[in-house]
C-alpha cells in the first residue's frame, strides 16, 4: 500500500510580517496565518477522513497514525507547518484541491 505525506506550510509569508518592527502586528499577523493553515486543514479533512476525530488530537497518537481506520494522519501542526500523512491518493488529491481553495477564499 502506498502512502503520501504532504506538507503544507506558510512560511513563505514571514518576510512581509517582519517588514515591520511593531511586535503587536507581528503576533497578530503571525496567529493570523497559523489559524488560517489550522483552520484549512480542520475545514478539508472530512471526519470520515480522520474517523471522526478532532484534528487537534495528532499529539495523542503520533506513534500510531491511521488509528480506527483513518485516512489521514495529522503528523504534526505548528508554527505555521502541518504534515499529513495518506493513505490514498484520491483523498490526497481532494484534501490538497481544499485547503487551496480554502486558503484562497479566505486570506483577505
Amino acid at each position: 500500500m502506498d502512502h503520501y505525506l504532504v506538507m503544507y506550510n506558510v512560511k513563505g509569508i514571514q518576510k512581509y510580517i517582519f517588514q515591520t518592527n511593531v511586535l503587536k502586528e507581528i503576533i497578530g499577523a503571525s496567529n493570523i496565518v497559523e489559524n488560517l493553515i489550522n483552520d484549512a486543514i480542520a475545514a478539508s479533512c472530512k471526519s470520515e477522513y480522520l474517523n471522526g476525530k478532532n484534528p487537534d488530537s495528532w499529539k495523542n497518537e503520533i506513534d500510531q497514525p491511521f488509528v480506527n481506520d483513518a485516512k489521514v494522519s495529522i503528523i504534526y501542526q505548528g508554527g505555521g507547518n502541518t504534515i499529513l500523512l495518506f493513505q490514498d491518493s484520491n483523498i490526497m488529491n481532494e484534501v490538497n484541491t481544499n485547503v487551496t481553495k480554502y486558503i484562497l477564499k479566505n486570506a483577505k
